[in-house]
């Protein structure tokens, strides 16, 4: 397998990067070959006689990293629980807790850990890896990758760790290239008023209660029917309980469903996949098991039956819908969490930094306008006057009208006339431009401070992008 050329050229960037500082974040959409470009970079520096460490944290990850490893020709060795590991070579794959367990007890993994050259990190936004950094020694090579490079709540920020993002395309961008599926997405307004927040997300427990009651059972499986029949399906729930129930009750309808969480054996889990792969199963009740290193690409829709405040968590379950197959030129997800008002669709482009962290109160001004149409039932911007999906044109109001002329400008048209900045960020939103594109039309401080107003920032946000814009 060669690589594509967007593969190519991140690594050759994590390489120029990498002259300036040691410890870097590699940022890829999920679907785009994350796991099959950092296998090509380990090949790469062992071929150069480097000693490499892969580390993930769960046995899936770790799989689909061997497998990515042995199909650029690398034989590496596991270090996992339960077995003695063979410590010997230069190219190896281990359990981020195996290897914090043992290095706490013997002197040898430490030894091992501060011979590797090169740290190759899955899933790095995850504060679970953070803990290794303190045994590697000074000048190691260190690469993290993801997809979601962000932290929420009271964690360490990124850059505490690393020193600088190296991104890949977008999600847009691979999906004009064919590498990764359009989706159509639908969503079903659900009232979250007794879902209480605790710690950083939605209390799984009373999501349960509201997400297990008959009648949104029923709506659940209505519109699944209506948007997604004979379509394979991968459903992700609050908790293992909340799994099971709607497990049971798509089961009672007559649907080829099975439950999967983390508490089940290797073997039971390894069995569930494969009949979901076959088709044997179509439809598959989760948690956050399934939402990395799980690749599926005959999925034909996400069902988000939660809500989350966590922007990575929701982008790496649509993500789980993306990856082409043959027969599959789009995918579908069915939002009841009004997940998609909060963060805006999966495909929109997003910027990254090191030092950003999820709030952890969202701001209105944050969500992302969307509206019903009522044509096909596809989620669409409240702003638009035809929907996307289906073509179906929106009766306007007044105002909507004044709106529409402006969404319809072409990109270089802004700027003949002045727009107000809640204009500029509508028409940034309708074209799911990244924020950069706005703040370069900005002319001067005080549209600088209206934003960030608008958007609910601070201060000193306006003053450290007047800095780097107008300066």
């Amino acid at each position: 397998m060669k690589l594509r050329t967007y593969q190519s050229e991140l690594i050759t960037n994590i390489s120029l990067a990498l002259t300036k500082c040691k410890q870097i974040i590699a940022t890829m959409p999920t679907g785009s070959g994350k796991t099959f470009t950092f296998a090509h970079i380990a090949k790469l520096a062992t071929n150069n006689d480097l000693n490499t460490l892969i580390i993930t944290d769960r046995i899936e990850l770790m799989n689909q990293t061997g497998g990515a490893l042995e199909q650029v020709g690398l034989q590496p060795k596991l270090i996992e629980a339960g077995a003695d590991s063979d410590l010997s070579g230069n190219c190896h794959i281990g359990m981020i807790e195996t290897i914090n367990s043992r290095v706490k007890r013997t002197d040898t993994m430490l030894k091992f850990l501060q011979s590797r050259n090169l740290i190759i990190i899955d899933e790095c936004h995850k504060a679970n890896f953070d803990k290794l950094f303190q045994y590697l020694r000074t000048g190691v090579y260190v690469i993290g990758f993801t997809a979601t490079p962000i932290r929420m709540g009271k964690r360490n920020m990124l850059k505490d760790y690393y020193c600088k993002i190296i991104s890949g395309p977008g999600i847009s961008e691979l999906q004009l290239s064919g590498y990764l599926c359009k989706s159509v997405t639908y969503g079903k307004p659900m009232d979250l008023s007794s879902v209480r927040v605790r710690g950083e997300d939605y209390d799984p427990e009373d999501q349960r209660r509201v997400y297990g009651k008959l009648q949104n059972f029923d709506g659940l499986y209505e519109n699944m029917q209506r948007v997604a029949r004979g379509k394979k399906t991968l459903i992700f729930c609050a908790n293992v309980k909340a799994s099971k129930e709607l497990n049971s009750y798509l089961q009672s309808k007559g649907l080829r469903s099975a439950h999967l969480d983390g508490g089940l054996s290797k073997d039971e889990r390894s069995d569930i996949l494969d009949k979901f792969k076959s088709g044997e199963i179509t439809h598959l009740c989760s948690i956050s098991v399934l939402t990395t290193g799980f690749d599926e690409p005959s999925i034909e829709c996400i069902v988000l039956y939660r809500a989350t405040r966590s922007l990575p968590l929701y982008l790496q379950m649509c993500g789980r819908g993306g990856r082409p197959y043959p027969g599959k030129n789009t995918f579908s997800i069915l939002d009841f969490g009004n997940n998609v008002s909060r963060f805006g669709y999966w495909e929109q482009d997003r910027e990254w930094s090191l030092s950003q962290k999820k709030i952890d109160k969202l701001k209105k001004t944050g969500e992302t306008p969307v509206k019903i149409c009522y044509s096909c039932g596809a989620m669409i911007f409240a702003s638009a006057r035809v929907c996307r999906f289906c073509g179906h044109e929106m009766s306007l109001t007044k105002e909507q009208i004044a709106y529409e002329k402006l969404i319809e400008l072409h990109p270089k048209e802004i700027g003949k006339r002045e727009l107000s900045v809640k204009e500029l960020e509508a028409y940034r939103r309708e074209k799911a431009y990244k924020q950069g594109w706005l703040l370069r039309q900005l002319r001067n401080r005080r549209q600088f401070f209206e934003y960030a107003e608008l958007m609910g920032y601070k201060k000193g946000w306006a003053w450290g992008m007047i800095k780097r814009y107008l300066t």
